[in-house]
């Protein structure tokens, strides 16, 4: 009981939300981990977390993720902030909020194809767009997934029911590319401002204890 008090008191618990806005140019590692594979490099540079996706990266697939350490249960509510610091046009990548075989993100798919992205378990929504910086929302309720761009409030623009959407499930925010859709060339984007509200989250000791040390 001891540990679970100490490890509960060193985690930003407010009200229902995890908030975690990089300042000082770190994160809470017991929350959330780096996950890197085929080259790209994730720091936390001006107060934000940078994805670095290097034009020479050699794998198969490209990922760079801030990966939580607990899993998800019920309903819950995902935003970031996105900034893409270095966003040659086409580059093939996809950066924003990722959750097994669902994800909304910003992509780059190829000339003219710049797009919101949002994919749910064999459902690809897309809304075309311009726009190198903004936000991204993810929100489950039940088995359903809704997906949200911030243009003068909140777009939705992906909505899809499924029993697989409904489980437990960790949350990463990041950027990914695939080899077959690279453009080999160095993509660089930045994420702030990311917060998780879900029902589980806040002073309830048995429900945080279940939800942050499964």
């Amino acid at each position: 009981m001891f540990l679970v008090i100490f490890f509960l008191s060193l985690s930003p618990l407010h009200g229902g939300t995890i908030y975690e806005n990089f300042n000082n140019n770190t994160f809470n590692h017991n929350l959330f981990e780096i996950f890197t594979q085929g080259g790209p490099t994730v720091e936390t540079i001006n107060n934000s977390l940078v994805v670095t996706i290097p034009g020479e990266s050699p794998g198969d697939r490209m990922d760079g993720y801030l990966v939580s350490n607990f899993r998800l249960t019920g309903d819950f509510d995902v935003q970031v902030d996105f900034n893409l610091l270095l966003w040659p046009l086409p580059n093939g990548v996809g950066t924003g909020i990722f959750m097994g075989s669902a994800a909304v993100d910003r992509r780059s798919y190829g000339p003219g194809n710049e797009v919101y992205e949002a994919y749910f378990a064999g459902m690809d929504f897309r809304v075309n767009t311009s726009d190198t910086s903004g936000k991204l929302r993810l929100k489950r309720t039940n088995e359903t997934l809704e997906a949200f761009y911030w243009q003068n409030g909140w777009q939705s623009f992906g909505l899809h029911s499924d029993p697989q959407l409904a489980g437990k499930v960790h949350i990463s925010i990041g950027a990914f590319s695939f080899a077959n859709q690279f453009m080999g060339q160095t993509v660089e984007v930045a994420l702030d401002n990311y917060q998780i509200t879900n029902r589980y989250l806040g002073n309830n000791l048995a429900p945080i204890t279940a939800l942050l040390l499964d």
